[in-house]
């Protein structure tokens, strides 16, 4: 065989292994690529069940919070209701 007809052969495997890695690359990419997507939804899955219990949270703490300020409003409301009274009652205002 003559020294052209060798390195004409010689170039042709190196093209065919050239090939493979190529090959092998957009397989490796298209994998990443597929992982990258499922890791991307399931962080989207767990943040959006972290920020619906906080949501869940928030609103039932804001919903105790709110019971009591009403609670205590009603008191004072009843309190200056009973001084007003006692004091509508005093000689001065009979």
């Amino acid at each position: 065989m003559a020294e052209k007809e060798r390195f004409e052969v010689l170039l042709e495997e190196i093209k065919g292994k050239v090939q493979l890695v190529l090959e092998g690359h957009d397989v490796i990419r298209s994998e990443i690529k597929q992982s990258e997507e499922r890791i991307k939804n399931e962080l989207r899955d767990e943040l959006g069940g972290k920020i619906d219990r906080v949501h869940t949270s928030l609103k039932n703490e804001i919903r105790v919070t709110a019971l009591a300020v009403k609670s205590d409003l009603e008191e004072s409301i009843k309190e200056v209701k009973v001084k007003l009274e006692e004091h509508a009652r005093l000689p001065a205002h009979a």
